[in-house]
């Protein structure tokens, strides 16, 4: 008996940083912080750092920010300064300096909803929802591209020169 005592002497009280309460840890090793398991869950969504982008099933990604009108918490345990927004409206609004308005879409020029790039999105000012997908335009081109025309596109305009063979 006397070993049980001294093995149970070795554990330092400790408080818990959740409820402020008293315990003695369950093991000998100190790696228990705090009182229960229902403490450490609470603990583990207070301090934890969300993660940075979060790919969607249809294409989309995620960021996470800081105080921003716009952001959504995701999970209703989510810290409530911060929240995620579509990675292409947040990139777009670091090339304007400004926050986009709500009748503001970017677009992805290739059509590939993760491509995120600068020079692949494009600001639409319009008062319904744009048509999903690429413009009819941008297919032309790449299309016309793959059968090996030479395409040039001077301020909109498209100019197709000769075949290359």
């Amino acid at each position: 008996m006397g070993e049980k005592e001294y093995k149970y002497e070795k554990r330092k009280h400790q408080i818990c940083p959740v409820c402020d309460q008293g315990f003695n840890p369950k093991c000998g090793k100190q790696r228990q912080i705090c009182c229960s398991k229902t403490c450490a869950r609470i603990l583990n969504w207070r301090t934890r750092k969300p993660k940075e982008r979060i790919p969607q099933s249809n294409g989309y990604i995620w960021h996470y920010v800081e105080n921003h009108p716009h952001a959504v918490r995701l999970h209703k345990k989510m810290r409530p300064h911060g929240g995620y927004i579509l990675e292409h409206r947040f990139i777009m609004e670091q090339i304007l300096g400004r926050i986009l308005e709500s009748d503001e879409r970017v677009h992805h020029k290739n059509g590939i909803r993760n491509d995120n790039r600068p020079e692949n999105l494009e600001l639409w000012s319009i008062s319904r929802k744009d048509p999903p997908g690429k413009r009819t335009i941008d297919w032309v081109i790449d299309y016309l591209r793959k059968q090996g025309w030479e395409v040039k596109e001077p301020d909109g305009l498209i100019n197709c020169k000769t075949r290359r063979c």
